[in-house]
């Protein structure tokens, strides 16, 4: 083959080339515009079937074949999505049992036709409707009078193939995205073909110059005699000659310079680089993967495949003479490297083959990256997180534009929201809390943060959280940018004071009862010795009193009395520090055996008393007070039945770890004010109540390691639960 068949390969080639390539190109753009079209309306399809699927009353009418009602519902439906979606969108919903539209949009494209009108769909949507899945074309829309691209989804109601949703696209709107690629293809492509033939005719110049200045030298050379050369005329022609040399030495400079270049990025590279021959035998590496081995590179070039085997462990157990011998490339893969000292480092590989002679590959190189910064900061990083989530502050991260970049669990327990719904969202509109002056608390110090790199602090802030009041501290801490020195970002502490406030208030309440209840139990101790005495002399009087009206008087008295006793019985009774002698308890037969002893009872007043028990619960503790804790709960529950008539029901629970002791009646319940208070001394809403069963009950409940809480709601009745260990100590 000659030198202009050679030449004209050479450019037309890669012309073709181009033109192949471009087409190509132009082709996968139009693909991606098709599809991107085709997620677009299945996007908005599902949207609408997803916002049909959650309206109950457009589920309602399509069960019941409404279509006026459907037409109500579903018309703005659709006009609201091809309004807020702005381009040549239609959409439609299709009844196939009916053959016909219950809601058109945009109404505009129908040209004054009606809903009822029956529409025949395409051979596409009946596929559709038959496979349940959603589709994907164009046609010539009937309605529209136009192409479209159609994307048709079948919507389904309880398990019912019901109607076709359809959202559709005018096919010039497409075509022109189609053309746009075309034209941008085409432009690329002449200037490629531009280049190119500018080069070629470059080339074809130097080419036709250099091979007519050969011809001509010769030819001089060939009708050369020696007997009539002058040293000018040598001298005239040869130099030529010299020139053609000294291009060609420029040329292999040239290589040697951009060899010694790529060697010299090789040996400063932070990457470690191995070249391997076709035989995995090592023939360089570069001093970032002789620093990784510890070793030096005439130790490497002259280990042996063995050797440099024991030096290294990829994660999936391969070897990379074994992947030279397959002719196998990897990307990344994980393993460790062992230093000469000992030390395994983490890495991650990649192997890649040298350009290739007559099919088969010159050799490889290896890229290995030390992954041990990597690891380290990955782990800094998870030390940081689990220290931001454990602290019990509250932690929110600022960037400079003051939008929230981070949150902690403790701001979304604080603000009782999610963390997406804050990320990304200005700090004085995230929030949801009434601070007393925001701007001066919250603002400024922010401000004042990011503008100084000063650590600001405002202390004792009260906020509005969901309607509770909330004690607060703010600390700011200004992230400083480690180029600039100048503040990027803020993160605010966030601590909350108020349980420590309630704390502190409750251990006073709690220290001044405590001093109460010790001087109203000397006091009541102290009233108990001269009643008894009092009440012994009544009990002679009315031995000696022999007037019915004297002795009924007496009798007043001795009964007064003896309430009285009982009053400061119970009272001394919660006050007193029990010393307990516990014992086992058969839980079960203990609240069977105080059943039978209130049904009796219960029978007289004319309630119906229920038991429901669990077997063999068995605990520790005084049988004796919590049958007094159970008698007292179930005449409590006597009383709170309007006219004696109503429902008590007893249930003991097994329940991880714990047993659930339930007592549950159907009376009048007890009002929200009331209920926060019914555990405290002395309050009670009954005409001869003393205000003490219930504060005993839980006292006593509390003294064997269990809790006693009620549930109640006026007018449906009430529940008091106890909860007592299974193995207490």
């Amino acid at each position: 083959m000659n030198r202009k068949a050679l030449y004209t390969w050479k450019y037309l080639l890669p012309a073709l080339l181009i033109l192949l390539t471009t087409w190509f190109l132009v082709q996968v753009a139009i693909d991606a515009v098709h599809e991107e079209n085709r997620n677009k309306l299945g996007l908005v399809a599902q949207i609408l079937e997803n916002d049909i699927r959650n309206n109950a009353a457009a589920k309602a009418a399509f069960l019941a074949r409404d279509n006026a009602k459907l037409e109500e519902l579903l018309q703005p439906m659709l006009d609201q999505k091809i309004l807020e979606e702005q381009g040549n969108l239609g959409a439609s919903i299709y009844l196939p049992d009916q053959e016909r539209n219950v809601a058109f949009s945009p109404r505009s494209a129908m040209n004054g036709s009606s809903l009822d009108k029956k529409v025949t769909i395409s051979a596409e949507a009946v596929r559709a409707y038959q496979s349940g899945q959603p589709g994907y074309y164009s046609v010539q829309n009937e309605i529209r009078k136009q192409p479209i691209y159609n994307y048709i989804n079948v919507l389904e109601v309880d398990g019912k193939k019901v109607a076709l949703i359809s959202v559709n696209q005018t096919a010039a709107s497409v075509h022109g995205e189609t053309r746009t690629i075309w034209l941008y293809g085409l432009i690329i492509c002449g200037l490629a073909l531009l280049v190119l033939f500018v080069a070629a005719v470059g080339e074809y110049r130097r080419e036709s110059t250099l091979m007519r200045e050969l011809d001509n030298v010769t030819k001089w050379l060939k009708g050369l005699t020696w007997s009539s050369v002058s040293t000018a005329d040598v001298d005239r022609k040869l130099t030529l000659l010299k020139k053609l040399p000294a291009e060609f030495q420029k040329a292999i400079r040239f290589v040697e310079f951009a060899r010694l270049q790529k060697r010299h990025v090789l040996e400063h590279l932070p990457l470690g680089i191995l070249m391997l021959d076709v035989n995995a035998k090592i023939t360089y590496a570069n001093p970032s993967l002789r620093r990784l081995l510890g070793r030096t590179q005439e130790e490497l070039e002259t280990m042996s495949v063995e050797d440099w085997r024991s030096c290294y462990q990829l994660a999936d157990g391969s070897y990379i003479s074994d992947l030279v011998e397959k002719q196998v490339q990897i990307d990344n893969c994980l393993g460790v490297i062992r230093h000469s000292n000992g030390q395994e480092i983490p890495f991650a590989a990649t192997l890649r083959s040298l350009p290739e002679d007559e099919g088969k590959p010159l050799g490889y190189f290896l890229y290995v990256r030390n992954l041990s910064e990597e690891i380290a900061l990955d782990r800094q990083e998870q030390k940081i997180h689990y220290l931001f989530n454990a602290i019990p502050m509250s932690v929110l991260l600022i960037n400079e534009d003051k939008e929230i970049e981070y949150i902690n669990p403790s701001v979304s327990r604080l603000f009782s929201c999610n963390e997406h719904d804050l990320l990304g969202k200005k700090l004085s509109e995230a929030l949801p809390w009434e601070l007393d002056d925001h701007s001066q608390v919250l603002c400024e110090p922010l401000h004042k943060a990011l503008s100084t790199g000063m650590r600001m602090h405002s202390s004792n802030i009260q906020a509005l959280i969901h309607g509770r009041e909330y004690d607060l501290d703010f600390d700011f801490f200004p992230i400083l940018n480690a180029y600039t020195s100048s503040a990027d970002g803020c993160m605010i502490l966030i601590k909350d004071k108020t349980l420590y406030r309630e704390w502190e208030d409750l251990s006073q309440r709690v220290d001044q009862h405590t001093n109460y209840v010790q001087m109203a139990a000397t006091i009541a101790h102290e009233v108990r010795n001269p009643m008894t005495s009092v009440r012994g002399f009544l009990q002679l009087l009315s031995s000696q009193i022999t007037g019915d009206t004297h002795r009924k008087y007496l009798d007043v008295m001795t009964t007064e009395i003896d309430r009285m006793n009982t009053i400061l019985s119970e009272y001394l009774s919660m006050a007193r520090t029990p010393q307990p002698e516990w014992e086992p308890i058969h839980l079960t037969e203990l609240v069977r055996d105080t059943f039978m002893l209130l049904e009796g009872e219960a029978n007289y007043r004319g309630v119906n008393l229920s038991l429901e028990l669990a077997e063999d619960c068995h605990i520790r503790g005084i049988a004796r007070e919590l049958k007094q804790v159970l008698i007292n709960l179930v005449r409590n529950a006597f009383d709170a039945l309007e006219g004696g008539e109503g429902l008590i029901h007893l249930r003991l629970q097994n329940e991880q770890g714990h047993y659930l002791l339930t007592v549950t009646d159907n009376g009048v319940g007890i009002a929200p004010e009331q209920l926060t208070r019914i555990f405290e001394p002395f309050f009670t809403t009954k005409a001869m109540g003393t205000g003490l069963g219930l504060p005993v009950c839980k006292k006593i409940i509390e003294s064997h390691g269990g809790s006693l809480y009620v549930q109640s709601e006026l007018g449906a009745g009430t529940t008091f639960t106890i909860k007592v260990p299974q193995f207490f100590q």
